[in-house]
This record gives C-alpha cells, structure tokens and sequence, in this order.
C-alpha cells in the first residue's frame, strides 16, 4: 500500500485533501431567582403589665400585641430548549483514470465535541425570626372591691414561606459525521491505496434543576429562652381578674418542585464506503478507520432542605392566683403552642432517548487486475465500532431536619458540586 501521509499524490492531477471538523458547543444557562430573607429577631426587651390600686368598681384593662409575621413567597420558572445539529464530513476524493505510478488518497478525522450544560431555578431563605427571648411579666393587684381588671398579651409568632420551581428542559442534539467515500478506479500501473479516517463522537449533557433550601429558626436554644410570670393577687372581694397570654409559634413550609426534562440524542458515524474497482496492475488496499461515539447524559433534579427550628419559645412560667377577696373570679389562660406544617413536593418526568448508529466498512475492491508476478489479492480492512452510553438520572430527593438547610449546602450551581452533593446524602 503506497504512502498516505502527505498532502499530493504521486499521480499527477490528483490532491488528497486531509480535514479534521472539530467543534464545540457549551451551553451554560442558569436562570432562576436566588432571594435571601434573612429576618433578624426582634431585640429583647422585657414586657412589665401592672393593673393594681385601682379604686372599688373600676374597670381596668390592658391589651398588648407584640406580634410578628412573615410571609415569603419564592418562584422560579425556566423554559430551556437546546437544538444542536452538527454535520462533520471528510473525504469524497476520486482519483480515477490514471496511468502509470501508484494512487493513494486518505481521507482525514471527523471529530464532534458536544457539551450542553443547563443549571436552573435555587431558592434559597434563611428566616430567623424567632420573637421571643424577652421577659413577660404581669401583674393584676390590689384593686378594689367590685373591680373588673383584664390584661391580654399576644406576643406570637407566624411564619409561611412558599418556595416553587418549574423547569422545563429540551436537549436535541443532532450529529452526523462521515469519513471517506474516497474512489479510485479504472487506473492503470502501480498500486492503488484507499484509507478512510477516524470519527470520534462525544456528547455531554448535563442538566441540575429545582432546588430549595430554608432555614426557620434559630441555632441556638438559649437564644429563645425567657421567662413569664402572671399574677392575681390581692383584689377586692367580688373582683373579676384574667390574664391571656398567647406566646405560640406557628411555622409553614411549603417545598415544590416539578421538572419536565426530555434529552434527544440522535448520532450518526459512519467511515468507510471507499471503492476501488477495475484497476489494473499492481495491489489494492483499502482501510476503515475507526467510528468511536462517547454519549454521556446526567440529570439532577428536585431538591428541597428544610431546617426547621420552631422556637419553642416558651420557656419559665410562673402563674399565682391568691389572696384574692371573697366571691372573686380570677383566670390565668396561656397558650403556647408551637405548630409546625411543612410540605415537601416533588414531581419529576424524564424521558431520555439516544439513537447511535456507527458504521464501519462498506468498502468494495472489485475487478482489479493485479501483476502476474506478484501479489494481486485485494486487502480490505474495516475499524472498530464502539459506542459507550452512561446514562444517570437522580430526582426527586426530600429532607427535613438538623443538616438540610442552606447554611450546610453550597447552590453556587457549579454542576460538578451539585453532583456530589446529591450523591452524598
């Protein structure tokens, strides 16, 4: 077989061209809004309710509000549709119809590099917005007979925060690459060469979508920590007396993710398809090269984090009813309940196709006339077809407690990050 490695043949006329179609496409899109709430807790200050010294049948009342209420609201949606449509060719030289000398023509690489990276939608909230921590302190005394005394303190806590992110991805690649298609016939004298390249094909598609991470709460107890003291004491006989007190915390979470990812891959290689027919004299070659495709498809979506701590403000509480006159009416009513609802929610709906066609070969040597003397049987050889799919999809993850919040998880959305962050819990 003559050589093939230079830019002319030895046959007069004839150029042997040697290309190498390379490209690559990198889509990185990150969309999604990224609201930090940090809500700093209210200072401490102490609450001090006196009703005393009032005289017989008067009417005494105080009413304290001292409340706090947050509402957070975060909503990502991202439509991302990628058309990739890629056609790489070498080859298609002739050299026919010569005379004298030998006929080489090589066929140069088709090589496609696709990568698509799609990062979308984060929410992240860091609440803090515990109002308790101060000291309540309440006191109904002293009043007269006939005396009506009411003292009524509200100092709770509500908090909802609703987070959602819809992601809808498309990723359509499309690549055609051939090598070869080189003819050399109906030549005369010497000996005749056809070799076709490699075509190597990598497709990369990576999309991380939906995530929510919320922190409600404080990290430290004793932060929280206060005390309450309630007393009726020492009013007149047929006094009426009541102290409420509401110091609850009330905590909605609602966590939503829903992700629509649909990955068409369709790869078409092929090399080979050389022909070298009716030569006369001397030997005939022909080679495939290689038809390599690498297809990689990772999906990441769907994660919510909820580190929830619901106060539980109450902490010392001390209530005393005495000493109060004959045929008096006297109530102390607390309440200091912490209620936590948190809803996580994910739906996911994948749909992966890849379609890979690699071809090798398809060469024909056909009614050569070799020398008498020498060898004249036609050597065809076809390259290795290999084509490698990883495929890997992670949805739809949920957690709830000590650990899942946004201050132990980096959203920097570097999808090599996210990766191993999912993959480790």
């Amino acid at each position: 077989m003559p050589p093939l490695n230079g830019e002319k043949s030895s046959r007069k006329g004839v150029t042997i061209k040697m290309t190498k179609f390379q490209t690559k496409l990198t889509t990185a899109f990150a969309t999604g809004a990224v609201l930090l709430n940090a809500l700093a807790p209210l200072a401490a200050a102490d609450t001090n309710i006196t009703v005393s010294g009032n005289g017989s049948e008067s009417t005494n009342t105080a009413a304290v509000s001292s409340t706090t209420t947050n509402s957070v609201v975060q909503t990502n949606a991202a439509n991302i549709s990628n058309n990739v449509n890629v056609n790489a060719n070498t080859g298609g030289n002739t050299a026919n119809n010569n005379t004298g000398g030998n006929v080489g023509v090589r066929s140069g690489d088709a090589t496609t590099d696709v990568s698509v990276s799609n990062a979308a939608n984060s929410n992240t909230a860091n609440l803090s917005n515990c109002n308790c921590g101060n000291d309540a302190n309440v006191t109904i005394s002293g009043n007269g007979t006939h005396s009506d005394n009411t003292v009524a303190l509200d100092n709770s806590s509500t908090t909802a925060l609703f987070q959602t992110n819809v992601a809808n991805v498309n990723n359509n690649v499309d690549v055609d690459a051939h090598t070869g298609h080189n003819s050399a016939d109906n030549n005369t004298g010497g000996n005749v060469g056809l070799r076709s390249g490699d075509v190597n094909t990598t497709v990369d598609l990576h999309t991380a979508a939906n995530a929510n991470s919320a922190t409600v709460g404080g990290s430290d107890a004793d932060a929280h920590h206060g005390t309450v003291s309630a007393i009726i004491s020492g009013n007149g006989s047929y006094s009426d007396s009541a102290i409420a007190l509401d110091l609850g915390n009330d905590v909605l979470v609602t966590q939503t993710n829903i992700a629509d990812i649909t990955n068409d891959v369709d790869v078409d290689g092929k090399t080979g398809g050389n022909s070298a027919d009716n030569n006369t004299g001397g030997n005939v070659a022909l080679r495939s090269g290689d038809a390599n495709a690498d297809i990689m498809i990772d999906n990441l979506v769907n994660f919510n984090g909820a580190d929830i701590d619901n106060c539980a403000c109450l902490t010392d509480l001390t209530a005393w009813i005495k000493g109060n006159g004959t045929e008096s009416d006297n109530t102390i009513a607390f309440a200091g309940d912490n209620v936590l609802a948190a809803f996580q929610t994910n739906v996911s709906d994948f749909d992966n196709t890849v379609d890979s066609e690699n071809k090798t070969g398809n060469n024909a040597a056909d009614n050569n006339t070799g020398e008498v003397s020498g060898n004249s049987d036609p050597a065809l050889l076809s390259g290795n077809s290999d084509t490698t799919v990883g495929l890997s999809t992670v949805g739809n993850k949920n957690d709830l407690g000590e650990g899942s919040s946004a201050n132990d998880f980096d959203f920097d959305w570097n999808l090599a990050a996210i990766w191993a962050l999912f993959m480790s819990h």
